[in-house]
């Protein structure tokens, strides 16, 4: 009998990778989410105001702003790491790092007849 700490994951609903052409093409997707999701952390830990002298906002009020910002910085540095994670496993198969983003709104041709994001692979 497995307990909680030793029970497996079931992944039986997820398709297997088969080519190295597939990995190369979800592991440079994770390398755009984990990009963008840095970006987004770091640029709201940069947003907020740091001091009272900013205006707005009491001692007490920016003290409490100022650890939103640490922990938004935080995390904005582990996806950093991710990213760096995920190049290094795109160059350890041969592959090169990329930093890439749609632009919004999609192109027509990015999305399906009902408006939702093709997830295929480019080029099928």
């Amino acid at each position: 009998m497995q307990d909680s700490t030793t029970r497996s994951i079931d992944r039986s609903h997820l398709a297997p990778v088969t080519t190295r052409e597939e990995l190369v093409f979800l592991l440079s997707r994770a390398a755009e989410l984990e990009h963008g999701l840095a970006c987004i952390y770091l640029f709201a830990a940069h947003s907020l105001k740091n001091d009272v002298c900013e205006g707005g906002m009491t001692e007490a009020q920016a003290k409490i702003v100022r650890g939103w910002k640490r922990r938004l910085s935080h995390v904005g540095v582990e996806e950093m790491l991710h990213l760096a994670q995920v190049s290094n496993l795109l160059t350890a198969i041969g592959a090169s790092p990329r930093f890439e983003r749609a632009n919004f709104p999609l192109q027509a041709s990015m999305r399906s007849h009902d408006g939702r994001q093709r997830e295929s692979m480019p080029g099928t």
